[in-house]
């Protein structure tokens, strides 16, 4: 088993790690020949976290090797990583490898510092972490959801994260609802009042002939384009994803009501070569 890698892209990964910190303690990382993967299955949150991102966008001179079809499964605390990569933010090279210390594996994160009187020195970060087996990941499943009822591109992250803020302060719930005529809703009720921002002339996204195969009776066509589809989530878990704001370009959210707020952040423009893509799954409250 083997794996080591550059960092090409230290800021991407860092507001990344910092954004999956806030969700649970440790993350899955699966690494294989062509995408990163970073998974986040919190026991005690209503939120997962299932992200895939090409190789190219954050690593360079990338190597993983297994008997396991070159796949390598590791679970990483994520407050370590988002610390060792926050250390490294001013290093003139960063490398990440996969070593073993006392039968303990770890991920050793390197960095080298150059400067001109002491030449260039080096500073390794060691993360214990655990090696999942083939046969225990394999038990893991992504979450499915129904088609949509609804599905929209978000206003700007960091507004709609601090009028998030301010309602988890006046209750754990919060209501987002939206529309397929561009209208995005965010409300809290107490019982002293109900407070509500409203977003207009957002955009709904069009369908993928190719993803659904009747457009005509997809969920989101049949309903009144006015009419709004509502979602209780939890405050907090709707905050800490809105930390992904960092990095995020765009983010499309899909409405399954009843089931789920599913939240496609991608952390690419359109026009870039490489993509990633992080999928919220927001278990939603039903009265």
């Amino acid at each position: 088993m083997r794996f080591k890698t550059r960092i090409s892209n230290l800021y991407t990964l860092t507001r990344l790690v910092q954004a999956l910190d806030r969700i649970g303690k440790f993350c899955w990382l699966r690494l294989m020949p062509e995408t990163v993967n970073f998974i986040i299955i919190p026991d005690f949150r209503m939120t997962q976290v299932w992200a895939v991102l090409e190789v190219e966008t954050i690593f360079e001179e990338y190597v993983v090797q297994s008997n396991a079809e070159n796949v390598i499964n590791l679970e990483i605390p994520v407050d370590n990583l988002y610390k060792a990569l926050r250390s490294a933010a001013n290093a003139s090279d960063s490398t990440i490898r996969l070593s073993k210390k006392n039968n303990q594996p770890l991920l050793s994160l390197s960095t080298t510092w150059s400067g001109r009187a002491f030449g260039s020195n080096i500073v390794t970060h060691n993360i214990p972490i655990r090696v999942l087996s083939h046969s225990y990941v394999s038990a893991i499943k992504e979450p499915t959801a129904p088609e949509p009822d609804c599905h929209i591109f978000f206003p700007n992250l960091n507004i709609l994260r601090q009028v998030a803020d301010k309602y988890k302060n006046m209750s754990d719930r919060v209501i987002i609802s939206a529309n397929m005529s561009g209208e995005l809703q965010l409300s809290v009720s107490t019982p002293a009042a109900k407070v509500t921002t409203r977003w207009k002339d957002l955009e709904n996204p069009e369908l993928d002939p190719s993803q659904v195969d009747d457009i005509n009776r997809h969920p989101s066509q049949t309903r009144n384009p006015k009419d709004f589809v509502h979602m209780r989530l939890d405050a907090k878990d709707l905050v800490n994803m809105l930390r992904i704001s960092t990095v995020a370009r765009r983010v499309i959210a899909c409405f399954c009501e009843g089931h789920a707020l599913v939240l496609y952040v991608y952390i690419t423009d359109p026009e870039d070569e490489h993509t990633a893509v992080l999928t919220y799954y927001i278990s939603t409250y039903v009265d």
